[in-house]
């Protein structure tokens, strides 16, 4: 008998050999990567968080360097973590508390520098947590804040086949917010146009140019014609291209959504219009303490938009009864001094839900840089 035939001593002594080179090595390549995931630089320097309907997403633009010290490209496969501020507690001392978890997707990466753009799920613990001690000191008191995240059973592989064993990651990165870029001055007024402040470009219009008798007044994109030059003078608002004709509530009904429209000019109380320069408002000055107002129907944010009447409100609430006017009035002198009339309507009806800007709106959405930060000895607290 020969021990070195393969199934001799010899034969058992090379398995034994190599299985303990395939776990020395597998234990030498899992401290490693362990490593350099620790070595990892993570930098964010664009992240919006975005939310839709009560869900939340994480917009990011990455830069992640990985250490130089590893040689392979490498695949993380998708894994969870939760991400952390610091929070005084009730006895006045910071501590790291989770906000939120996220979702991160796979992630291919080289050795050196990465830029990656990915989209996280993100899910958050406390809702109140996030705004009072994240999204506020932020946008509203211009903090810098550090966050944590935290992860385990992260896997990988390597060369696209070799698995590695779940591995911890730990960083930590100062956040402060991004400020949204100015936007851009609006236009200057055409003349005798009747232009909403907060829609520059749209302005009160005459469908067609067409002056017949009870053609229903819109909004419109701005376009400086004859359809859209109108002149205050005697209480009214004339049609400048036809000066007998004026703007008239139908009937001189005060209901809320009644449309505006073009009739032959009269003595009656549905045409007795004036414009408050100071407050930016068209009211009806027949009406009761000058209550009722000119108003674009859903913030006039698209064409066709109703031109109608509504209770005058106060311009920290509404936007919709805002307007700019370049013509000459009579009236001007004669500013509407009265307290706004509050609304009639239930904010929660269907009819102001409708018509107010962006109150059926439920997206939101913050913008944010995050740049890495070393993880300190104690991780229980905030930089400011």
């Amino acid at each position: 008998m020969h021990a070195d035939g393969p199934n001799g001593l010899f034969g058992l002594l090379v398995k034994a050999i190599a299985a303990c080179c395939i776990a020395f090595w597998g234990i030498v390549i899992s401290v490693f990567s362990q490593t350099v995931l620790n070595l990892t630089i993570v930098s964010w320097p664009h992240l919006e968080l975005v939310e839709d309907n009560s869900q939340y997403s994480l917009k990011v633009n990455a830069e992640i360097d990985v250490s130089m010290l590893w040689p392979l490209a490498s695949e993380l496969d998708p894994f969870d973590t939760d991400i952390s501020i610091a929070v005084t507690d009730p006895a006045g001392r910071l501590v790291e508390t989770a906000m939120g978890k996220a979702n991160f997707p796979q992630l291919n990466l080289k050795r050196g520098k990465n830029a990656v753009d990915f989209t996280l799920g993100y899910q958050p613990f406390d809702e109140n947590l996030m705004m009072k001690s994240f999204i506020d000191p932020m946008f509203n008191d211009g903090k810098q804040i550090k966050i944590w995240i935290r992860g385990g059973g992260i896997t990988m592989h390597v060369l696209g086949f070799l698995p590695i064993p779940a591995r911890k990651m730990n960083k930590a990165m100062l956040c402060n917010a991004i400020a949204p870029p100015a936007p851009p001055p609006p236009p200057p007024l055409q003349h005798n146009a009747l232009r909403l402040t907060n829609q520059w470009k749209k302005c009160l219009d005459l469908p067609g140019g067409d002056d017949t008798n009870g053609n229903k007044l819109q909004l419109w994109d701005c376009t400086g014609a004859s359809n859209q030059q109108w002149h205050f003078a005697d209480g009214r608002l004339y049609l400048v291209q036809n000066s007998n004709k004026c703007v008239d509530l139908p009937g001189n009904d005060y209901t809320n959504g009644n449309q505006l429209e073009i009739w032959d000019c009269n003595d009656q109380p549905q045409q007795q219009w004036e414009y408050d320069p100071t407050m930016g408002t068209v009211y009806l000055a027949s009406s009761s303490d000058a209550s009722k107002c000119v108003d674009a129907n859903q913030g006039g944010q698209v064409n066709g938009a109703a031109a109608q009447i509504w209770d005058c409100l106060p311009a920290s609430t509404t936007v919709s009864q805002q307007w700019q006017y370049s013509g000459t009035t009579d009236s001007s002198s004669n500013i509407l001094q009265l307290p706004l009339a509050p609304s009639t309507e239930s904010h929660t009806s269907s009819v102001v839900t409708s018509r107010r800007l962006n109150s059926s709106s439920n997206s939101h959405s913050w913008a944010m840089q995050c740049f890495h930060a070393h993880l300190a000895v104690s991780e229980a607290e905030i930089y400011v």
